[in-house]
């Protein structure tokens, strides 16, 4: 498949990155006039109302962010559990970036908050009455997208934004911008506790494995 689909969310774009049938995703990414998506002028009116009802501005910039931990995904916490962290490993970052004046966006359905507040710092799932295609809205004009291995980031590719990964499991996990940044989870060997070389982890055939399980023999 040439997209990982994000059931959690809501957009309904959804009935093309959940077809198996590979000439629908190509075409959201390449065709004749268009290589990436681009908002019809209803769904960038729809934007401006979601901007508008949480005090965005058209010259604001922002920054999506999202991470794996429970709660995130309501079908999947445990399964695919070994590939999640904590948001406070991204705690510096969301600062940072609060601090030079950009927003920064939380997707996901986790309840897991840090200690933190600041007015451009927002959780979507906090936000009342949010329209349904929030996480596209969003991720159209972001800067770029930061945080763990998910179909999420997905929002941020199909617009031609960067992407930063962290946390990056498994490795063989798909990135498709030349411009995406990615920082690998180390695979640590149970008994040794020695850190598993790439050419390892593909030895034993694990580099593309997304189950806790296989991970717990």
């Amino acid at each position: 498949k040439l997209i990982f689909f994000a059931p959690f969310t809501k957009v309904k774009i959804a009935k093309y990155l959940r077809n198996t049938n590979k000439i629908y995703s190509y075409k959201i990414f390449k065709n004749q006039t268009n290589k990436y998506l681009k908002l019809s002028t209803k769904q960038e009116l729809q934007r401006e109302k979601l901007f508008e009802s949480v005090g965005i501005k058209r010259s604001d910039k922002l920054v999506c962010i999202a991470n794996r931990e429970l709660g995130y995904s309501i079908i999947d916490d445990k399964k695919f559990n070994y590939r999640n962290c904590s948001i406070k490993n991204f705690a510096k970052a969301v600062k940072y970036l609060n601090n030079i004046g950009y927003y920064v966006i939380r997707f996901g359905n986790s309840n897991n908050n840090f200690d933190y507040s600041h007015t451009k710092y927002l959780e979507l799932n906090q936000i009342d009455n949010r329209l349904q295609n929030a996480e596209f809205y969003f991720a159209s004009t972001c800067e770029f997208f930061l945080g763990t291995t998910s179909g999420v980031n997905c929002f941020a590719t199909i617009f031609n934004k960067p992407s930063l990964i962290t946390n990056n499991a498994p490795i063989a996990s798909n990135h498709w911008l030349p411009q995406d940044l990615i920082i690998f989870k180390k695979y640590k060997h149970q008994e040794t506790k020695e850190v598993q070389k790439f050419s390892k982890i593909i030895e034993l055939k694990l580099e593309n494995v997304f189950d806790s399980k296989i991970f717990e023999n």
